[in-house]
């Protein structure tokens, strides 16, 4: 497994998999409609704008903690950069 490459294979993808909970989980916190009215996320660029949050080394630990104030403060600030860099407002 080592020389083919699968052992590394499996490693990224529990990593991957453990990416994808943690976006799960703030997906759960928050409805749909939070993040599309408050945040001013379209539906369709959801994903996408929580890829964004999730390349910051803040959003893991906060993601963890207990602490949903900083995670929403964090995502507020998040969706005002995400939005005029990528000029949805």
């Amino acid at each position: 497994n080592r020389l083919s490459g699968r052992t590394k294979m499996l490693k990224h993808r529990v990593k991957l998999d453990a990416e994808y909970e943690t976006i799960q989980q703030v997906e759960a916190k928050y409805l749909d409609s939070v993040f599309m009215g408050f945040l001013k996320i379209p539906k369709n660029r959801f994903y996408d704008f929580m890829y964004y949050c999730q390349v910051d080394s803040n959003f893991e630990k906060l993601s963890e903690a207990r602490d949903e104030l900083a995670l929403w403060q964090f995502l507020i600030d998040k969706s005002e950069i995400y939005r005029r860099e990528n000029d949805l407002d």
